[in-house]
């Protein structure tokens, strides 16, 4: 890909992108959206940046929050390269804001879509919306969410999204929930209660998971929806900075199964508590396929 920006504050790109994907698969149900496919993509792209400070959101480093917006529109056309591939046009866009409505709330969201055209026809049509937010309730606590809907139509090829403790469903086995749509929304009570041992400081904190997994033809009403709560210990690296700064512990209850079902260790936080906004090149919108 290649691009030209202008400007300081609000910078503007012109963007132009090219892609091949040739292969051969030995079982055709599992060929991806444009498996076999060449496009070329052009966008007009807009992005603003402002930065502020702040400790005590996601560890006990000092970060830069970032608030500003970003926007890109993109048309093209992809382009069979046999086996299977097709022919369409292709338009999508994506628009992101971010913003401090009161000095103690910060608010992130992005909604993206794109279709193909194939003889007038729409194909592989996607829409993706995330939010997320925090709220500091005082110096050391802080209540952060987010929420991410994916939803695909006219999806005339293979398709997987994976619901489960990676995803963000916590308390729920790895692969567990599958579907060629997803919805996973959480909540976090986060403490730091200022106590350090060593180059080590601690927080704690209280969850609420909830998501489902469904497939085309199925309203996102008539899914069935799954809940996990729990209790978490975070141990941040005093030293260090970044995902692998913190080391994450979480005791998750799963309310379908009514039980405990084990410890989840990770590291870095399920989810930041503020987004950024960053320049991205154009590329077709909702191809992704978790293949846990």
């Amino acid at each position: 890909w290649i691009s030209q920006a202008y400007g300081d504050d609000d910078r503007l790109f012109i963007s132009g992108a090219a892609s091949i994907n040739s292969i051969r698969r030995a079982v055709a149900e599992s060929r991806p959206a444009f498996d076999n496919t060449g496009y070329f993509l052009v966008a007009f792209s807009s992005i603003r940046q402002d930065f502020r400070r702040s400790t005590f959101l996601n560890g006990y480093e000092t970060e830069d929050i970032m608030e500003g917006a970003w926007g890109s529109a993109i048309l093209g056309r992809v382009f069979s390269m046999g086996n299977g591939g097709e022919t369409m046009w292709y338009v999508g866009g994506v628009g992101e804001q971010s913003w401090f409505p009161h000095k103690d709330v910060y608010l992130y969201g992005t909604i993206g879509a794109g279709t193909g055209f194939a003889e007038g026809i729409p194909r592989y049509t996607y829409l993706e919306i995330n939010g997320l937010g925090h709220w500091r309730a005082s110096p050391h606590i802080v209540l952060a969410a987010r929420i991410r809907s994916q939803t695909a139509w006219n999806w005339n090829a293979y398709r997987q999204l994976v619901l489960d403790f990676e995803s963000g469903l916590r308390g729920y086995a790895a692969n567990q929930l599958s579907g060629d749509n997803r919805f996973v929304g959480n909540a976090e009570f986060r403490w730091f209660p200022g106590w350090k041992a060593w180059i080590l400081g601690i927080s704690t904190v209280a969850f609420y998971d909830v998501g489902t997994a469904w497939n085309q033809g199925i309203g996102l009403t008539d899914a069935r929806y799954h809940h996990a709560i729990g209790l978490g210990f975070r141990l941040h690296n005093l030293k260090a900075s970044g995902s692998d700064a913190i080391l994450r512990f979480d005791f998750a209850y799963n309310l379908d199964e009514r039980k405990f079902t084990g410890l989840i260790f990770s590291t870095n936080q399920l989810f930041s508590a503020f987004g950024s906004h960053q320049y991205k090149a154009p590329n077709v919108l909702g191809a992704e396929i978790d293949t846990q």
